[in-house]
């Protein structure tokens, strides 16, 4: 019987030599899907609390000031559980040094965390932490274009406190998401009192939106100014954040605009108010052309940029400008 074993393992062994396996570290490598995905009612991951290695993803924004973060993504899962925010926990260390936006990377000892209802990869120095790029220039994505009501506001219970009524919106944390067509309904909500709803003007479905990780304003003041009370906006769009404190009466998803770019408001040559600029609205200038009293007129002193009631050539450069602009500034 030992000489039938040992001439299998003479047959077997050779055949072995040849097969590479995988090593215990690459096979514990998780996605960022795996890590976001859940079936939780408050979306909680279900690896919280683990330390462990991800395959990682493109930065897709990188904030140094207060405390650092990336965004990351996942080309392959571009409709939900696909992107994470991963922090640097005590801002003691310098983990982003290097590493830019469009950089694909991994990383490895890093602590699954969720906190105030968002998920997170915590870099602890206690954990020696790695962040590794393996590649560079990667495409950016798009934001994903939703209906408010994907990412509900929270309903008011008359107390004060604000909870959404599922987590529907739970799969798409921390992923560039973009609503159009919207107004600014309310202000002066949440937690720190800057959230801003957003209503669709087509369907009246709402969202909420804010402002605090804008890098194009101060570190003090991140708000923007044209961000008032009945505004329209042709697109808001940023990273969707949530935030939960039940024991102070909060439960909301949130988007994060991160620049001036993700701010869109209607161009001045939009004149019919459609959030493009096209034939319509030239064939609406041209009806007004010469005209004296734009004041008389919504459309035509919409037109008249320089407000002197006459709609002439100075209006017409404006107008172009705007044209040129696509849905303007």
């Amino acid at each position: 019987m030992a000489s039938h074993y040992i001439c299998c393992l003479i047959w077997i062994l050779p055949l072995l030599a040849g097969i590479s396996f995988p090593n215990s570290a690459e096979a514990q490598f998780k996605s960022i899907y795996q890590i976001q995905y859940s079936t939780a009612t408050d979306g909680s991951s279900p690896l919280n609390g683990q330390i462990i290695d991800c395959s990682g993803g493109v930065v897709v924004y990188k904030m140094v000031r207060s405390v650092p973060r990336l965004l990351l993504y996942d080309p392959d899962y571009p409709d939900g559980w696909g992107s994470i925010q991963v922090k640097d926990r005590y801002n003691i260390t310098d983990y982003f040094e290097g590493i830019e936006v469009g950089d694909g990377v991994e990383l490895q000892h890093v602590q699954v965390e969720d906190f105030r209802g968002t998920t997170f990869l915590q870099l602890d120095q206690a954990n020696n932490p790695i962040i590794t790029v393996i590649s560079s220039d990667n495409p950016l994505p798009s934001a994903l274009l939703l209906d408010p009501n994907q990412i509900a506001a929270p309903l008011p219970d008359g107390s004060g406190d604000y909870f959404v009524a599922d987590h529907f919106a739970e799969k798409y944390e921390s992923l560039l998401v973009r609503v159009e067509n919207v107004m600014v309904t309310q202000m002066g909500l949440g937690k720190a009192q800057d959230n801003y709803e957003l209503t669709s003007i087509s369907n009246q479905n709402r969202c909420w939106a804010a402002d605090f990780y804008n890098e194009d304003r101060d570190t003090f003041n991140p708000y923007f100014d044209n961000v008032q009370l009945g505004q329209k906006f042709c697109f808001v769009e940023g990273m969707l954040e949530q935030y939960t404190k039940i024991s102070d009466g909060f439960d909301y998803y949130q988007i994060m605009t991160l620049c001036a770019d993700h701010l869109k408001l209607p161009s001045t040559a939009d004149l019919n108010d459609d959030c493009r600029v096209d034939m319509i609205d030239f064939d609406i200038f041209s009806s007004y052309w010469l005209t004296t009293d734009c004041g008389s007129s919504q459309c035509c002193e919409r037109a008249d940029c320089n407000h002197d009631n006459t709609l002439d050539l100075t209006d017409l450069a404006c107008f172009v400008n705007g044209w040129l602009d696509g849905v303007g500034d």
